[in-house]
């Protein structure tokens, strides 16, 4: 890294201010292109500035911090299928409560395997 100069600083203000306007922006330039800063850092609140190709420094929680949301796509896809099955059997139990069934036991008994099935696969997915 260079030393970090007068200008380098000055040039850190400006591009917060830049950083700062716009939320989306990644890259804000000097106008005389001598200083190209950088939006990084795991939140993205930091920047780093470089100066004719060579860095700066790496002036880290500058900016208002994004939040990231990290994903577990195996357990998105439990979550779906979960859904999926409760859907299914819900669909089922409407079917028996809408139909014309005059035999109580009949309904109950139907009605009891759906949600025994729906409860057995609420409790198969762990959200730990």
């Amino acid at each position: 890294m260079n030393q970090i100069s007068k200008e380098a600083l000055e040039f850190l203000d400006e591009a917060i201010k830049g950083f700062n306007l716009n939320s989306n922006l990644t890259t804000y330039r000097s106008e005389d292109e001598s200083f190209i800063a950088l939006r990084c850092g795991f939140r993205e609140d930091c920047i780093a500035i470089y100066e004719l190709g060579s860095p700066v420094g790496n002036f880290t929680q500058q900016l208002v911090g994004q939040h990231k949301v990290l994903v577990d796509y195996e357990e998105v896809d439990k979550v779906r299928k979960m859904k999926e099955m409760i859907l299914m059997q819900t669909d089922k139990v409407s079917k028996m409560i809408n139909s014309n069934i005059d035999e109580e036991q009949k309904y109950n008994v139907g009605y009891l395997k759906a949600l025994e099935e729906v409860l057995k696969l609420v409790t198969e997915v762990n959200f730990n």
